[in-house]
């Protein structure tokens, strides 16, 4: 297992560290597995927090800020997934 401070789908919080727990998609046996499968789960915060944000106010009034604190990731991941607000949008 591996804690992640992130909540989203298969996420259960532990109680005793504060993290969350995310079971059945970290690992697999794979050399590097829970490296990209953290990465997977971050890119789907992020797209999650863009769908919605750009839902809310528009693309052009949406900010990259807006939607890193709404994702819960810092700007150096979202801009490993996704090189511009453009790009971002693209998904």
């Amino acid at each position: 297992m591996f804690g992640l401070p992130w909540r989203g789908p298969g996420a259960v919080r532990s109680g005793l560290d504060g993290f969350y727990w995310v079971f059945g998609l970290i690992g697999h046996g794979r050399p590097g597995a829970a490296m990209q499968d953290r990465a997977i789960l971050t890119r789907q915060a992020i797209l999650t927090a863009a769908a919605g944000v750009f839902e809310e106010r528009g693309y052009r009034a949406a900010t990259i800020s807006e939607i890193l604190a709404r994702a819960g990731v810092t700007r150096g991941a979202l801009y490993f997934h996704f090189p511009s607000k453009e790009d971002l949008a693209e998904g």
